[in-house]
This record gives structure tokens, C-alpha cells and sequence, in this order.
């Protein structure tokens, strides 16, 4: 018997039981469903990381508060003094920085424009102020105090699970002076000429802090290269994890596997002595029976993507409507080489679980199984 007549014995078992086949694979099924949504979701996460890290530029230096260093600080009773503005002013003069600013956080405020509030927030802060006017040159109330809009950003969308066209900008030296009240600052960020002086730049900004704030090190000097690679690393452990507990149900399913062969093998006792009798070798029973469990695993396993990839979509879909996750929501994103590593390791399954009832039929003895009742 060649290969090709093997399968079709084989798919013509699966028909002849077909409520016992479809059981047989609901281990795999679950199994691949589970991997496909698994590693589906963790590259989406992945590629709308990138995405967002791109928008802003690998090559800038973030220089923040470092927390771990504040609550170590306060623990033993000593104080943070944050950034301030002569820290931004130092760092501004540092012949390795091409473009250096600074952003202070002021949260929430009230915007008043010819005595109507802004009341919910929402892509066009300017649009939802003046309409169809040209906000530029129009003046507003910021908490009270008057300001003139000066111009308008274009629309950017979400970014980091905020909608980047909701803010209001003010110019760092009024923020400070009328809204904040201080000289504090929430993070600075700055450029090198190029990309190569970034570690130089960074060396030289640590160099400046540490001179002004008496070598306490309370602070974190990184760039967004860097802390994207760290949460890819974090998103790649994550998917691991993940990916090895939905693996325990591709190890169900090659259990169930190689329980319903031993148990067709059985089944098929005389069937085979009836083989060996006209000369079937042993080998010829072995892939026959390898064939039908690879071919149980493998429709089993075009199940499970299929269900994997529905599951996905409507993951995908449901987040969309929630405001949890964004208005993107869960991005699902399954790439080529995870279907077919999904399509060949069920089919693994099928082999590796279906080599012992195929040693096993392939070792009966000829007499014995003609015997078989």
C-alpha cells in the first residue's frame, strides 16, 4: 500500500468514526486554537510597540526620575529634588545634544472658549473649542487664566494608550510660571547630532546631573532603543509562558491520539494478520498507521487555526469597542511562519504519538492476529 492509498484509508477511518475522531481531536484543536491566539496577540502587541517607538525616534534620550532610586531616597528620610530648569538649561548647553525640551505635566484643566467648556474629551481640542473657525489667534480660558492659540498640531492618533490630539500645549516657561509654580520638570528629552555620539551624549548628560544634584543618583538616563528592546524582551518571555501552558493541550491531544490508535489497533487486529499473510512487511503496517494519526492531528491542528484566527478576529473586534484598550484595541497579527510551525508541529504530534500503536501493529504476529477474535 503507497503513502497516498494510506491517507485515503486513513480519512476513510476518520469517516467511518466520526464522532470518535472529532473527540479524538478536540485535544489538538484546543491546543493549536490556543497557540494561534497566543502568539497572534503577543506579535500585534509586538508590532503596535514598534510603531509607537518609531513615531517618536529610536535615537532620543529620555532623562526622568528613576523610581526605584525616589522610594530607596524617602525610605531613609532624605529628599528628591526632581528636575528642574537649571537642570534643563545645563543640559541645553552640552555640544553633543543637536535639540534638547522639556515637558512639566499639569493634568486636567478647564478650557473655556466665549464662555462655553470644553465637556468630554476627544480627537480636536480645537475643533471642539471653536468649530469651523480657525483656532489660531483665538484666545481661551486655561483654569482662569487667558492664552492665545498659536497653532495646531496634526492629527498623530493614539499613541501609548492615549490620544496624542487631546492635549493642550502650553510653552514651557508660561506653563511653569502661571499654571505650575515651580521650577519642576516631568522629563526631558533630548537628540544627539547622530546616532553613533548617543552614548557619548548620554555620558555627558549624566556627567551634568550628577554635578548638579551632589552625585545623587536619582535619576534614569535611557533611550527609547534601549527600553524598546527591554519590552520586547518582557512581550517575548510573556508570549513563552504562554505559548508552554497552551502547549500542555497539544500534549493532551497527542495522549488522546495515540490512546484511540492503541485502541484501532486492537480494533484492526485480524485486519492486519490478514496484511502480514499476503506479505505486508512491517514497515508497511507502521506508516499506515503513522499516516492515520499524522492525519488526525494534522485536521485536528487546520481546525485549530481555523478557530484560532476566528477567535482572534472577534478579540480584536470586541477591544475596538471597549476604551480599555484604545481605539485600535487588541492588535492581531499572525504571521506566516507561525501558521506553518503550527501546521507542522500538530502533525509532529500525530507522528510522535502514533509511533508506539504503529510498533506496536507493525510487531503482531501474523498467526496470532488471524486468530483474533
Amino acid at each position: 500500500m503507497g503513502t497516498l492509498e494510506s491517507f485515503w484509508v486513513a480519512l476513510d477511518t476518520l469517516r467511518t468514526h466520526k464522532l470518535r475522531s472529532f473527540l479524538t481531536m478536540l485535544g489538538v484543536i484546543f491546543g493549536v486554537m490556543a497557540v494561534v491566539v497566543m502568539v497572534a496577540l503577543i506579535e500585534g502587541a509586538r508590532s503596535s510597540v514598534i510603531a509607537e517607538f518609531e513615531k517618536l525616534g529610536s535615537d532620543v534620550i529620555i532623562v526622568a526620575f528613576d523610581p526605584s532610586e525616589r522610594i530607596r531616597r524617602e525610605e531613609r528620610g532624605g529628599t528628591v529634588e526632581g528636575l528642574k530648569r537649571s537642570d534643563l538649561d545645563a543640559i541645553r548647553k552640552l555640544p553633543e545634544l543637536r535639540a534638547v525640551a522639556a515637558e512639566r505635566q499639569l493634568g486636567e484643566k478647564e478650557l473655556i472658549y466665549q464662555g462655553e467648556k470644553l465637556l468630554e474629551r476627544g480627537y480636536g481640542t480645537a475643533q471642539q473649542l471653536v468649530g469651523t473657525t480657525d483656532p489660531v489667534g483665538q484666545s481661551v480660558l486655561v483654569d482662569g487664566t487667558q492664552a492665545q492659540v498659536i497653532g495646531v498640531l496634526k492629527k498623530r492618533g493614539r499613541g501609548f494608550g492615549e490620544n496624542l490630539d487631546e492635549g493642550v500645549y502650553i510653552p514651557l516657561q508660561a506653563a511653569l510660571r502661571r499654571w505650575a509654580g515651580d521650577e519642576s520638570l516631568s522629563v526631558i528629552l533630548a537628540v544627539p547630532h547622530t546616532r553613533e555620539q548617543t552614548p557619548a551624549a548620554m555620558d555627558a548628560i549624566w556627567e551634568t546631573l550628577m554635578r548638579l544634584h551632589n552625585n545623587q543618583p536619582d535619576f534614569r538616563v535611557d533611550t527609547l532603543e534601549s527600553i524598546l528592546s527591554a519590552i520586547t524582551r518582557v512581550i517575548s518571555l510573556f508570549g513563552l509562558l504562554l505559548g508552554g501552558i497552551a502547549g500542555l493541550a497539544l500534549l493532551v491531544g497527542g495522549i488522546e491520539i495515540m490512546n484511540i490508535m492503541l485502541v484501532s489497533v486492537t480494533e484492526r487486529t485480524r485486519e492486519i494478520g490478514l496484511r502480514k499473510a499476503v506479505g505486508a512487511q512491517k514497515w508497511h503496517i507502521m506508516v499506515q498507521f503513522l499516516i492515520e494519526s499524522a492525519t488526525l492531528a494534522t485536521i485536528g491542528g487546520l481546525i485549530g487555526m481555523a478557530a484560532g484566527w476566528g477567535l482572534g478576529e472577534l478579540i480584536e473586534l470586541a477591544t475596538k469597542q471597549s476604551d480599555a484598550f484604545g481605539e485600535n484595541g487588541l492588535s492581531f497579527y499572525f504571521p506566516l511562519w507561525a501558521g506553518i510551525g503550527a501546521f507542522l508541529f500538530s502533525a509532529s504530534v500525530g507522528v510522535v504519538f502514533g509511533l508506539y500503536p504503529a510498533w506496536r501493529a507493525a510487531n503482531l504476529d501474523p498467526i496470532v492476529a488471524l486468530r483474533y477474535e
